[in-house]
């Protein structure tokens, strides 16, 4: 089904266990970034659960657990998106916290840099795992100016000056109804359930501007080589 909206539906009622899941994406992910936002769909999809228009992200933690319930963000190479697991019998009142989450993030400045703090602590962590820097270096050669050669992580430049202002741009460009696909699978009813997203997710935008993929590049022939040295001196 789709909704008013443009929003893609998906419901599989499987009522064998009494939970539910539900997950929502959009295109997104490195292919929208750039050498100087690198790593700020990952960020994005972090501060969504820390906290919203109404509860701080404690109060909406605590909440989120009083209901039995998960939520969470994703990104990656391609995408963007929520998730959220639930009891069946606490699934509307988780929903509206998913769509709250989704539609209005609080963006506060001090759980941005909280969470700065802990994306740089990462960003050292990986200097060190060499198993990842090993990926990040191929990355690099194989896809040179195609976005594939960027981290989910990101760089410290770009980290560091991510504020409320991008993160709402990147934001109001990726999650529109028009462009995502959510998915509802569990022991729920079907027309309930749509119901509850239309409600929930009506506001959810459509349209604004598009953005292009990148450009294919013919690879050309050879084999190409590079090596990282790293000194544990």
């Amino acid at each position: 089904a789709t909704l008013a909206n443009g929003l893609k539906l998906h419901v599989l009622r499987r009522p064998e266990v009494p939970i539910a899941a539900v997950r929502l994406a959009c295109p997104g992910g490195l292919l929208t970034e750039s050498k100087e936002t690198s790593g700020i769909t990952r960020f994005l999809n972090a501060m969504w659960t820390r906290g919203t228009r109404s509860p701080s992200a404690a109060d909406f933690a605590r909440t989120v657990e009083g209901l039995a319930a998960e939520i969470d963000g994703f990104s990656g190479r391609n995408s963007i998106g929520l998730t959220l697991d639930s009891l069946s019998e606490t699934l509307d009142p988780a929903l509206a916290l998913f769509a709250e989450a989704l539609l209005e993030p609080r963006f506060d400045p001090a759980e941005i840099d909280r969470e700065r703090r802990e994306t740089l602590a990462a960003l050292e962590r990986r200097e060190d795992r060499l198993g990842q820097r090993a990926f990040q270096l191929f990355s690099q050669t194989e896809f040179e100016e195609h976005p594939y050669h960027l981290t989910v992580l990101g760089e410290r430049a770009g980290v560091e000056a991510f504020d409320a202002d991008a993160l709402r741009a990147h934001s109001a460009r990726l999650v529109r109804a028009d462009r995502a696909a959510i998915a509802v699978v569990g022991d729920v009813d079907p027309e309930k359930v749509g119901r509850a997203l239309a409600d929930r997710l009506g506001a959810l935008p459509t349209g604004g501007d598009d953005f292009a993929l990148p450009a294919e590049r013919p690879r050309g022939v050879g084999v190409r080589e590079s090596s990282l040295i790293k000194d544990r001196a």
